[in-house]
């Protein structure tokens, strides 16, 4: 069993629930879409070295939990994406016990499982509480996201790289239009 299989089906939900007021955050900023920045934030080197630019938009993002988690845990946390709904102190026990099984060299590292750790006391400590508030913050950064992605006639727009992108179609309709108010600066002259 891989180390990403065992975390993400077993304690996914811990590391999604801590990264919820980044997600948040992430998306009212508008700064990055959630997977381009996941995706660059995976990659940028201890304290963002690789990526200066990501690093001082970390330094500069405000949210709730911002000095809770270190860089190291939130790319470790990044890899998760399940969901769950409340959870029994029973089963949070449970799966505390389950996690001290598996520390080891076989399948979490120490760092791996003291980050894990580290989450499930989050949970614990700001579930019941924090949950709801939260979940409906993350909504509502959704729907901003999506009025940002549509212009006036409803059509999806902001593909990043790909805004310049002219395909063969517009550069034809584009050259017709040239040709054609051409013809109209002659004939008015």
């Amino acid at each position: 069993m891989s180390v990403s299989y065992f975390c993400m089906s077993t304690f996914g939900h811990y590391g999604t629930f801590a990264l919820l007021p980044l997600y948040t955050a992430i998306m009212i900023d508008g700064t990055y879409d959630i997977e381009p920045f996941a995706a660059s934030f995976r990659v940028s080197g201890h304290e963002h070295e690789e990526n200066p630019k990501l690093g001082a938009f970390m330094k500069d993002l405000v949210y709730e939990t911002s000095d809770t988690f270190t860089t190291e845990e939130i790319r470790f946390f990044l890899r998760m994406s399940q969901v769950s709904g409340p959870l029994t102190d029973e089963q949070i026990e449970a799966d505390r016990q389950e996690l001290l099984c598996w520390w080891g060299p076989e399948l979490l590292t120490t760092l791996q499982s003291q980050y894990l750790l580290k989450a499930i006391d989050f949970w614990k400590a700001n579930y019941d509480e924090k949950c709801d508030w939260w979940r409906s913050e993350f909504s509502d950064a959704c729907t901003l996201c999506d009025r940002r992605l549509k212009d006036d006639d409803g059509y999806v727009s902001g593909f990043g790289a790909f805004d310049d992108f002219d395909s063969d179609d517009d550069s034809e309709e584009s050259d017709e239009s040239e040709e054609s108010n051409d013809e109209e600066s002659e004939e008015s002259e």
